[in-house]
């Protein structure tokens, strides 16, 4: 060995011997142990995301009509559903839902329904849509907003908040260019429901309804009021209730109607 070399190591500034020994211990453990190995993560392995109900699922469509909303669990929720409780399916599925035996409990009382929620066909696939965070309902102003019935062909229960101009877009979205229902008799809104921009979307609000006068005119038989006497000073508000027959319930058709009172019918 070079004396110069010699020199170095055993006298200098005294580091030689130290790390020499350290790397002799780092070479000895490393051989008795193996190479380290990259850490593992300790985090349990986690489950694929679930879609978001408004993206689209796996039910392929051509038309809105192709797709319907169901609930996403087992059973359906004991209250108004929101966009989270529903999936959108295609037919196929739909009848398969329909035609398997159901085990759940009845709800008590019977919820709300939602009539914000549709479903429609986007790009090929059925998603869920709900019409109170939708951009047919953004808005700035309560100018801005009208109130109307939730289904292309008016023969659904309830009102929506829908931006004013977008009515047709609305239904266009539900059933497509064509819809394959005969539509109902479309009406215009009570007059103590009104359409708010609440939170940059339209909204019904509800306001205590008129106290309606006696004045009443016969109209057609299958319209009843919660009383049983058919009378023209009502508005037909939610159809598809049950009118039994009877000394209270005059009515014979089995489609009928609880009343919001008509302004013209109130003093």
């Amino acid at each position: 060995m070079p004396p110069e070399a010699t020199v170095a190591d055993e006298g200098g500034d005294g580091y030689g011997a130290p790390i020499r020994s350290l790397c002799i211990v780092a070479f000895l453990f490393l051989s008795a142990c193996g190479s380290p190995e990259p850490a593992r993560s300790r985090a349990p392995a986690t489950e694929p995301e679930t879609p978001r109900p408004d993206e689209p699922g796996d039910a392929e469509c051509a038309a809105p009509h192709d797709c319907a909303i169901v609930h996403r669990g087992t059973c359906p929720v004991c209250r108004r559903p929101t966009l989270e409780d529903v999936r959108a399916v295609g037919a196929e599925e739909l009848a398969r839902i329909r035609a398997a035996p159901s085990s759940c409990a009845a709800c008590d009382p019977e919820p709300e329904p939602n009539p914000d929620l549709f479903a429609t066909c986007e790009e090929g696939r059925c998603v869920a849509v709900d019409l109170s965070q939708d951009e047919l309902s953004r808005c700035v102003t309560d100018s801005e907003c009208v109130v109307t019935e939730p289904d292309c062909c008016a023969c659904q229960p309830g009102w929506v908040g829908v931006r004013a101009g977008a009515e047709s877009d609305y239904y266009r979205r539900q059933c497509g260019d064509e819809p394959i229902c005969s539509p109902c008799e479309r009406h215009g809104a009570p007059a103590h429901l009104l359409a708010r921009c609440i939170d940059g979307h339209c909204a019904v609000r509800e306001e205590p309804p008129p106290v309606c006068s006696d004045r009443c005119a016969p109209v057609d038989q299958d319209r009843c009021q919660p009383h049983g006497q058919p009378c023209t000073c009502g508005y037909l508000h939610q159809p598809f209730a049950d009118c039994v027959p009877s000394p209270d319930h005059p009515c014979p058709s089995a489609r009928a109607f609880t009343v919001a009172c008509d302004p013209r019918c109130c003093p």
